[in-house]
């Protein structure tokens, strides 16, 4: 393990990234950060056995540049989940910003931005940005109103889906240090369950409008490989898709179980509404996705794999949703199936603000 020089204070942020194999477009990012107006931070870098060559060309790098760092070298793959937990682990800073390893800052002073922001709303447990694509700039709003949510089952339900896009994610260190668990490892989702977990427990959550990160570097005229690059197997209709989706109840639910404060009669009534969001939307959009990808026959196989029943057997529990909440389910994953895309990216708009009002 490499750390960092001994500083005087812990730094305000610490910019957590757990890394495999995209060491390019890491250096890239780093190599901007280096010009960051804000200069209060460090970076902690777990890297998962990548390769060898990629390791060494990294840890040189970072040796010759200006950034306070901490870069780790895991002995066994955790992939995802174990990865992120460790490079979190690895931070001094008051509060912990999650990065991929191939997105970096919209410009340099986003940093200073978030942290202005953190210090005008009295210094949030929970910031959540917004983020454009790094090749044409579009906007992707996750965030519509910058509010500061006070926490519980309703702030949870409207603001969990919001956690599934990594970086820019910001969490007071004392929130990891509470909330961190092994139940998420495996789903490659870990900050969608501590996340929804603080906010069960009353974790005050800044959401931002301000797009302050830059998703998918181009890097020598290549971006890092995407699931619309990575078409399914062909195979018969009814066998299902490997998908990290199927884990997303499991998630929500494990956030739930591990939530401080929420009462035991009150958990699987929450956790039902959350569940619920997914069933009528989140599941729905990505049936789209797919259809749009890869066609007509993957969407139904994804259909078919999201079903209650398949994926409360996949995981071992209840069946996470009650039989309106399925027949709902049944009604819009078949109306997505029959619906041509370009009619849907017609609706899109106005879907994505019914999903947002219903929260």
């Amino acid at each position: 393990m490499i750390l960092p020089p001994e500083i005087e204070a812990p730094p305000f942020f610490s910019i957590c990234i757990p890394q495999y194999s995209r060491v390019k477009h890491l250096i890239y990012a780093l190599n901007e950060l280096q010009d960051s107006s804000c200069k209060d931070f460090e970076v902690c870098i777990s890297d998962d056995v990548s390769s060898e060559p990629e390791y060494e060309e990294l840890r040189l790098w970072l040796a010759q540049s200006s950034l306070v760092y901490c870069l780790h070298r895991r002995e066994i793959s955790g992939r995802y989940d174990k990865n992120l937990r460790t490079a979190l682990g690895l931070a001094k800073g008051q509060y912990l910003l999650l990065m991929g390893n191939d997105d970096c800052f919209q410009n340099r002073d986003s940093l200073a931005l978030i942290k202005k922001k953190i210090e005008a709303n009295n210094f949030p447990e929970i910031v959540i940005p917004n983020y454009q694509d790094f090749s044409n700039h579009q906007v992707v709003k996750r965030i519509h109103h910058e509010q500061l949510h006070t926490g519980g089952i309703d702030d949870a339900k409207a603001l969990y889906r919001s956690f599934a896009f990594v970086s820019g994610l910001v969490l007071k260190r004392n929130l990891f240090e509470s909330y961190d668990s092994d139940c998420w490892d495996g789903t490659e989702m870990y900050q969608i369950g501590v996340g929804c977990a603080a906010i069960l427990d009353g974790a005050r959550t800044l959401t931002m409008v301000d797009a302050v990160i830059r998703k998918d570097i181009v890097v020598f005229g290549q971006a890092v490989d995407s699931y619309q690059n990575r078409p399914p197997k062909d195979a018969g209709w009814q066998i299902p898709l490997e998908t990290t989706l199927t884990s997303l109840p499991v998630v929500l639910l494990e956030a739930f179980n591990v939530s401080k404060k929420i009462q035991p009669v009150d958990k699987h009534d929450g956790w039902m509404r959350c569940a619920r969001g997914l069933y009528l939307y989140t599941f729905p959009y990505w049936i789209y996705n797919y259809k749009s990808a890869f066609g007509f026959k993957a969407a139904y196989r994804l259909f078919h794999t999201l079903k209650a029943d398949a994926v409360a057997s996949k995981n071992n529990h209840a069946k996470p949703a009650n039989n309106l909440v399925s027949a709902y389910y049944l009604v819009a994953g078949l109306a997505i199936l029959a619906l041509p895309c370009k009619v849907f990216e017609w609706l899109r708009p106005l879907a994505y603000r019914i999903a947002k009002s219903a929260n």
